[in-house]
C-alpha cells in the first residue's frame, strides 16, 4: 500500500511539474492565447458594466427560443470569466491548489490502476495516459463545442495532459506493477 500511495503522490509531482514547465518555458500556450487592441477600454467597460464575478456571455440567450440561434450566428460573442478584484488570491496559492489537484487526480487515477491485473509496464502507462486522456477530453472538449474555445488552444490544452500523464504514468507503473492487487476486491 505504500508503494501505490508513493506512486500515486510522485505522479501527482511529476504532473505539476510538467504543466509548470509548460506553462513557464514552452510557447505553446502563450501562442492559443489572445489579447485586448485596448485592454483600458475593455476594462473600463467591464467595471461600468458588471459588478460581481462570475461567468458572463454576450449575446444574452433565451435557451427556449431561436433567439439563441440568432444571435450567435451575428455575433458577436464572447465567454467572460471576469473577477472584478482580480483573481484573489496568489501566484503561491495558486500553485498549492494546481499540485494538490494533480496529487488528488493522481491517486485517482493510481487507484484505478490498482483495479487492473496482468498488465506489463508500457500497458500501465498507457493505462495512465488514457485516463488522463478521457479527463481532458471530458474537460476541454465541451468548453470548445458550447462556448466556442479556440481550436488551437483546445488542442494545446488536451496535448499538454497527455503529455504529462505520459512523465507520470512512466513514474506510476513503476510503483504499480502486475503483482500487487490494492483495488477493489471481488
Amino acid at each position: 500500500m505504500f508503494k501505490v500511495l508513493i506512486a500515486a503522490i510522485l505522479g501527482g509531482i511529476i504532473f505539476f511539474a510538467w504543466n509548470s514547465f509548460s506553462w513557464t518555458v514552452l510557447p505553446w500556450h502563450q501562442q492559443t492565447l489572445k489579447y485586448f487592441n485596448n485592454e483600458q477600454i475593455v476594462t473600463e467597460t467591464l467595471k461600468a458594466n458588471i459588478e460581481k464575478g462570475g461567468i458572463y456571455l454576450i449575446p444574452k440567450m433565451d435557451h427556449n427560443s431561436d433567439s439563441a440561434d440568432e444571435a450567435n450566428n451575428h455575433g458577436p460573442f464572447a465567454f467572460i470569466s471576469y473577477q472584478p478584484n482580480g483573481m484573489e488570491k496568489s501566484m503561491k496559492d495558486s500553485m498549492k491548489y494546481a499540485l494538490f489537484n494533480s496529487i488528488l487526480v493522481s491517486i485517482l487515477i493510481v487507484i484505478l490502476l490498482s483495479c487492473t491485473s496482468d498488465l506489463g509496464y508500457f500497458a500501465r502507462v498507457f493505462f495512465v495516459v488514457m485516463t488522463g486522456f478521457i479527463g481532458a477530453l471530458a474537460g476541454h472538449v465541451p468548453n470548445w463545442i458550447w462556448w466556442g474555445f479556440d481550436t488551437n488552444y483546445t488542442i494545446v490544452m488536451i496535448t499538454d495532459s497527455l503529455i504529462g500523464w505520459f512523465f507520470a504514468g512512466l513514474v506510476i507503473a513503476a510503483f504499480v506493477g502486475r503483482e500487487q492487487k490494492y483495488g477493489i476486491g471481488d
